[in-house]
């Protein structure tokens, strides 16, 4: 058998090998012991990986695996969103204790006690929960229930009915004679998270009458030197049968130092003895069988400068629209009163000129006869038509129709023989005028008719007692033609002639 020897140099380098084997075994085995050390146990837990120390769960919390990085909350415990993991788990507060109400009238004072378990936090509040309830008679005696429903919204609380600090609160504004329920309840930071686990403490109250609200209207009827009228409205709750107001009044200057009251039954008073001219403030309440209501705000009023009597605002009104009323169904009358007498006046009048007062620039008035100057119009068919309007239309009357240039011929030749203010003045003329004409010749000369003069005289028409004898055809044989108005102006001439007669000269 041949024997072989290693050199030296190989049984080295097998002996730092398994010494290198060896060494990383043992690093990996230091390895894994470290961490295992380091994973903290049940009831322990580390909320960041590294070499921080295990800390222990909070109180109401546990951890049952190890290596746990925070604590679950026991049953009925809770932890808010902003808690941090080392705080303790905590839960929904106990209700309040000790509610005490105290009614008067519609309102009510609650006041309770703070909870006896706050459930661990420091973040608490209340809430009031209000509720109107029917029934209730055999509740007293345990045979029935209350059948109850949230309040209406004019139910008012002070200072507010949810997040209150404090541990009281006052509720107005209640229905009298009526049953209500309140619930006040505890809360904190987690009662969100528990519902179920929701407690309060109820109370129930009855409320009284209650007190009628204050007056808010109040008006002023009159005022005098000394003296002020007033009258107000209802309350507008009256809560019960007005037995009486309360008016309270004073001076606005001494400031409620020195006051008056007086009592009314109805809802008007007048205040004497006042001073004139002085500013006064009022208020007004009304009282029912539960008592008195809150006062009226304060009104101001003022007494008269002067001893004349001053009325309202309101009746001063009044009058000056009766009084318009009045003045606007006068003119009313008189306007209808003109529009009816034109109107008459009109359907009676044949020409539409027939009332005019001025013609060719002369006032015409009513009544009174206007002298007409042929010789002061271009044309005299204008004057003839002024002079035929001052005839009287029932004077006249139609004896033949002739052509439209006699007549106007006929009356420009009067009105040319002489003024024709004279020749009208002629029928006016007295008997004592009348009987100076002794001849035809000196009634020809009062009527300024020359021509006519020498034709009467040349057929013997010499004296007055022949003039009322001479007939249309004598006329015409003198070579006088009289037609229409004309020959009714003569014929009425005659007979004042006529009634005179008896008077010319009686030839022997």
């Amino acid at each position: 058998m041949q024997h072989y020897n290693l050199p030296p140099l190989c049984s080295l380098s097998l002996s730092l090998s398994l010494s290198l084997s060896l060494s990383l075994s043992l690093s990996l085995s230091l390895s894994l012991s470290l961490s295992l050390s380091a994973a903290c146990r049940p009831g322990f837990y580390k909320s960041a990986l590294g070499n921080a120390e295990c800390a222990k769960c909070p109180p109401h919390s546990v951890s049952h695996h190890e290596g746990a990085l925070s604590c679950a909350c026991e049953k009925n415990y809770f932890r808010a969103e902003e808690d941090p993991p080392s705080m303790s788990c905590t839960r929904p507060p106990s209700a309040p204790r000790n509610v005490i109400s105290v009614i008067n009238e519609t309102s009510v004072i609650l006041d309770w006690s703070w909870p006896e378990d706050t459930g661990g936090r420091r973040d608490l509040f209340f809430i009031v929960l209000c509720k109107r309830c029917q029934g209730g008679g055999e509740a007293a005696g345990g045979g029935g229930a209350l059948r109850c429903v949230p309040c209406r919204s004019k139910v008012r609380f002070l200072p507010w009915a949810s997040g209150l600090r404090n541990t009281t609160v006052t509720v107005t504004d209640l229905l009298a004679h009526t049953n209500y329920t309140f619930e006040v309840e505890a809360q904190n930071g987690v009662s969100g998270q528990a519902p179920a686990l929701r407690q309060y403490a109820a109370v129930t109250i009855t409320t009284n009458q209650a007190a009628p609200s204050p007056v808010t209207v109040i008006r002023k009827e009159s005022t005098s030197r000394n003296s002020i009228s007033l009258s107000w409205l209802e309350p507008e709750r009256p809560n019960g049968i007005i037995l009486d107001y309360e008016v309270k009044y004073y001076e606005k200057q001494e400031q409620e130092t020195s006051y008056t009251i007086l009592r009314a039954r109805g809802c008007n008073v007048t205040l004497n003895g006042l001073k004139a001219d002085t500013a006064y403030l009022l208020q007004i309440r009304a009282r029912t069988a539960a008592g008195y209501g809150a006062s009226s705000r304060s009104f101001e009023f003022e007494t008269s400068p002067d001893s004349a009597f001053s009325m309202s605002s309101e009746s001063s009104q009044v009058i000056l629209i009766a009084i318009s009323s009045a003045v606007a169904i006068i003119l009313l009358i008189v306007l209808l009163y003109v529009v009816i007498n034109r109107f008459c006046c009109h359907s009676k009048s044949k020409h539409p000129d027939e009332k005019r007062h001025f013609g060719n620039g002369h006032l015409r008035l009513p009544g009174i006869r206007t002298y007409v100057d042929p010789h002061t119009y271009e044309d005299p068919s204008q004057a003839v038509h002024e002079f035929a309007k001052e005839l009287d239309a029932s004077s006249i009357a139609i004896d033949k129709v002739v052509g439209a240039g006699k007549p106007v011929m006929i009356v420009t030749e009067y009105m040319e023989n002489g003024s024709l203010d004279s020749f009208l003045r002629l029928l006016e003329q007295s008997g004592s005028e009348v009987t100076s004409w002794d001849t035809v010749g000196d009634w020809m000369d009062g009527m300024r008719t020359l021509p006519c003069k020498e034709a009467f005289s040349g057929v013997c028409y010499s004296s007055c007692d022949t003039m009322p004898k001479t007939s249309t055809e004598d006329l015409k044989k003198v070579g006088g033609t009289i037609a229409g108005p004309q020959k009714n102006i003569v014929s009425s001439l005659k007979a004042s002639l006529d009634t005179h007669t008896k008077n010319c000269p009686v030839p022997v």
